[in-house]
C-alpha cells in the first residue's frame, strides 16, 4: 500500500464501511444497523447505494469541496446566523417527521399515557424536577417531569411534548456542534466535513420524536464535553466551575455522567498541582491508566463479582424481577432458552459492533482514518487526547457490560451513550491530521456515509416500513437474545396492512421458520406468540376449535402459560365445553391470572355454565371473602345458591359483566 494514492486508500477503506450496507440490504436478518435499505423500493435502493458509491469519486474528480476563499463567497453572512437557521432546520425537521411508531426503550410503557393532556401536575412531579438523587431512574424521572409540565402549559399531550423537547434539544445539539467545529477549525473545508458527520448520522434518530428520555441527557454531555475542550485550551479557572456546576447538570439528567468525573479530577489536579506541591504530570497515558482506568475497572470488577453477582445471572426479566436486577450481562449463560447471549457470546459482540454503526459512521471513518494511515503523526501525549480518550474508553466499556433489558435492537437508544464522548474525541484527532484529512475526497466520502444513514430516517417515518423492520429484528431477537421476541413481533402486527388471508399466511410463515428453533416446555416466547394466535382465532376469527388447537399448543411450548390458559378457557366455554373451561379456570387461579380477582369471577361463571352449583357456591364465598363483599353480581349469586332460588338462570346475570 506504500505507493498506492492517499485517495485510493481512503476509498478503499471507505468501501470496507460500504460492504457492511450490502450485507445488511442482502441479510436484512442479521445486520440489523445497516438493513434499513432493504425495505426500501428497489429504485431507491438503487439510488442510495449507487449514489453513495460515486459520490466520493464526484467530489474528487471535481473538487467539490469549499476553500476557505469559496465558503466566504458563498457564505457572505456570519457563521452564526447561518447555523441558527440550520439548527433552526434541523428542530423543525425532527418535530414534523417523528417516527410513526415508537415501541424502543422505555417508549413501550409510556404507550397508555402519550394521548393524555395534563390539567393539573401530578402530585411528586416537582419533587422529581427539583431534588437531586443518583438512583438509577432519578434522571428518567427528571426529564419526564419537564415532559409533563411542557404538557401542561401548551395544553398538549404527553406525545406532542416529547416531540417538542426532542427537537428543541436536538436542534440546540445541531447548534452547539455547528459552534464547536467553527471555534475548533478554521478552514471552511475543515468544518464542512466534521459538521456534516456529526449531523447526518443515525444516532440522531432518538431526536425525531422518540419517547425516551436520551434528547436533554446527550445535549448537555456534548455540552460538558465542549467545554471541557474550551478549558484545555484556555486554563482559566472559571471554567472549572462552569464544569463542575455543568456535571450536576448532567448528573441531574443521567447517572451515566459519573463516566466524566475521572478527567474533572485530573483537570482540577493539574491546576491545584503547585498548592499542593507535586510534580506529578497529571496528563501522561501512565497516570490515566494507573490512577483513573485501572482503580475504575478493579471496582467495577468488585461490585459485578461481589455486589450485583451478575456473572452467574438467569438474564430472565419478564415474570420474577425489576430491572435493576439484571443491570449487567453475565458471564456464564443461563439454562435455555436464554443460554445463547452473555457478555462474551458472538451474539452480544456482533450485536455491539452492529450498534456502532448507529453512532456516526463519518466521525469512525476519520478515527480509522487517521489510526491506520497517519499514526506516526499523531501526538498520543496531548492532554486533550489523553482525556478525551478515557473518558471514550470509560463509555464503551461500561455499555459493553450492560444487559440490554429488552434486547439490543429494541434498546439500541442506550448504547448511543458513548456517542457524544465519541464525537468530540474524534474533532480532538481531526485537528492533528487536519492537513492531510481536509481533501475532496475525504468531503465526499462523510457526504456518502450520511446518504447511507438516511435510510434510517426514512424507514421510521414509514408505517409499512417501521413494521416490516421490526418483524426482522422481531425474528432476529428470538435466535439470539430471546427475551421480549414475542411482544416485539407482535407491535410489529399491529401495524401490518394486509389482507386477512395474506396477514395469516405471513404469521404463520413466520411462526413456522422460528419453530425449528423452539424448545418445547421451556419457550414462553414461542407460547407468547401461538398464544396470541389463539386469541386472533378465538376472538376475531369467531373460530373457538382452531383457537382451542392453538392455546394447547401453545402450552406445548410452555406449561401453564397464563395466556394459553386464558385462551383455552375461552375457546372451551364458546364450545360449550362449560366443565372442561371450569377445570382450566382452576389453573388460572393457581397462577392469579389475570388477577386472582378476575379468575374467581371466571370460575363461577363456569361453574353455572356447567350446572356446577356447589362449586359456584365455594368460589362466590371466596371472593366475598378476598375481595368485595358488596359486589352486587356475585353477592346476589352466592344468596340465591344459598337459598336454591331459581339458580338455573343465574348464568344469564353474567351477560356482558366478564
Amino acid at each position: 500500500m506504500k505507493f498506492v494514492r492517499l485517495e485510493v486508500k481512503y476509498y478503499l477503506l471507505f468501501l470496507v464501511f460500504f460492504i457492511f450496507y450490502i450485507l445488511g440490504a442482502l441479510f436484512p436478518d442479521k445486520w440489523w444497523s445497516t438493513h434499513f435499505v432493504f425495505f426500501l423500493s428497489e429504485n431507491s435502493r438503487f439510488l442510495i447505494l449507487g449514489g453513495a458509491l460515486v459520490i466520493p469519486l464526484v467530489f474528487y474528480y471535481g473538487r467539490l469541496v469549499l476553500n476557505k476563499d469559496t465558503g466566504e463567497a458563498l457564505l457572505n453572512i456570519k457563521h452564526t446566523y447561518l447555523y441558527l437557521v440550520l439548527s433552526l432546520f434541523v428542530g423543525l425537521l425532527m418535530y414534523y417527521f417523528p417516527m410513526v411508531f415508537d415501541y424502543y426503550g422505555e417508549a413501550v410503557k409510556l404507550q397508555g399515557f402519550l394521548n393524555i393532556v395534563p390539567e393539573s401536575i401530578p402530585p411528586g412531579t416537582n419533587d422529581a424536577l427539583f431534588s437531586f438523587r443518583l438512583s438509577p431512574w432519578a434522571g428518567q424521572n427528571t426529564i419526564l417531569s419537564i415532559v409533563t409540565y411542557i404538557a401542561f402549559w401548551t395544553g398538549s399531550t404527553y406525545q406532542n411534548a416529547f416531540f417538542l423537547l426532542n427537537a428543541f434539544t436536538g436542534g440546540l445539539f445541531a447548534f452547539l456542534w455547528f459552534c464547536f467545529i467553527d471555534y475548533y477549525f478554521r478552514r471552511n473545508s475543515t468544518r464542512f466535513i466534521l459538521q456534516v458527520a456529526g449531523l447526518i448520522s443515525p444516532f440522531l434518530l432518538l431526536f425525531f420524536g422518540h419517547i425516551e428520555i436520551y434528547g436533554p441527557v446527550f445535549l448537555f454531555n456534548l455540552f460538558w464535553l465542549i467545554t471541557f475542550i474550551i478549558y484545555l485550551k484556555r486554563r482559566q479557572p472559571a471554567y472549572l466551575v462552569i464544569l463542575g456546576i455543568l456535571l450536576l447538570f448532567c448528573l441531574k439528567l443521567h447517572a451515566v455522567a459519573l463516566l466524566f468525573l475521572p478527567a474533572y479530577i485530573l483537570i482540577i489536579l493539574n491546576y491545584y498541582k503547585k498548592a499542593i506541591k507535586t510534580e506529578i504530570n497529571f496528563f501522561t497515558w501512565r497516570v490515566a491508566s494507573v490512577y483513573v482506568l485501572l482503580p475504575v475497572f478493579l471496582i467495577g470488577t468488585f461490585v459485578y463479582f461481589f455486589v450485583f453477582k451478575d456473572h452467574v445471572d438467569e438474564r430472565q426479566l419478564q415474570y420474577t424481577v425489576a430491572e435493576y436486577d439484571r443491570i449487567f450481562l453475565p458471564l456464564i449463560s443461563p439454562e435455555p432458552p436464554l443460554d445463547k447471549y452473555n457478555m462474551l457470546s458472538w451474539n452480544h459482540i456482533f450485536d455491539y459492533f452492529n450498534e456502532m454503526f448507529l453512532w456516526s459512521p463519518g466521525i469512525l471513518f476519520l478515527l480509522l482514518a487517521a489510526a491506520i494511515f497517519f499514526r506516526k503523526k499523531i501526538n498520543f501525549n496531548q492532554p486533550e487526547l489523553i482525556l478525551t480518550g478515557i473518558t471514550l474508553i470509560l463509555f464503551v466499556s461500561l455499555f459493553f457490560v450492560v444487559n440490554p433489558l429488552l434486547s439490543m435492537q429494541m434498546d439500541w437508544d442506550l448504547f448511543l451513550m458513548p456517542v457524544p464522548a465519541l464525537l468530540v474525541f474524534g474533532v480532538v484527532i481531526f485537528k492533528q491530521t487536519e492537513d492531510d484529512l481536509t481533501k475532496a475526497s475525504v468531503s465526499g466520502i462523510v457526504v456518502a456515509l450520511g446518504i447511507l444513514s438516511l435510510p434510517i430516517f426514512v424507514v421510521h417515518n414509514s408505517e409499512e416500513k417501521l413494521a416490516n423492520r421490526t418483524e426482522k429484528i422481531g425474528l432476529y431477537i428470538y435466535k439470539t437474545y430471546y427475551e421480549w421476541s414475542g411482544q416485539t413481533l407482535e407491535l410489529a402486527w399491529k401495524h401490518v396492512k394486509e389482507d386477512k388471508d395474506e396477514f395469516k399466511s405471513r404469521r404463520m410463515t413466520v411462526i413456522g421458520r422460528l419453530k425449528t428453533f423452539a424448545i418445547p416446555g421451556k419457550d414462553y416466547e414461542m407460547a407468547r406468540i401461538i398464544a396470541n394466535e389463539a386469541m386472533f382465532e378465538t376472538r376475531v376469527n369467531n373460530n373457538p376449535a382452531e383457537g382451542l388447537k392453538l392455546a394447547r399448543e401453545s402450552k406445548y411450548y410452555f406449561t401453564n402459560y397464563n395466556k394459553a390458559l386464558l385462551f383455552e378457557l375461552e375457546s372451551l366455554f364458546l364450545m360449550g365445553k362449560y366443565n372442561e373451561a371450569y377445570q382450566v379456570g382452576l389453573n388460572l387461579l393457581d397462577i392469579a391470572y389475570p388477577s386472582r380477582e378476575k379468575a374467581l369471577r371466571i370460575l363461577v361463571h363456569c361453574a353455572l355454565e356447567a350446572e356446577m352449583y356447589q362449586q359456584a357456591l365455594v368460589q362466590s364465598e371466596n371472593y366475598i371473602k378476598e375481595f368485595n363483599p358488596e359486589d352486587k353480581l356475585i353477592k346476589r349469586v352466592y344468596s340465591r345458591l344459598k337459598t336454591n332460588d331459581n339458580i338455573g338462570e343465574l348464568k344469564y346475570l353474567f351477560s356482558g359483566s366478564n
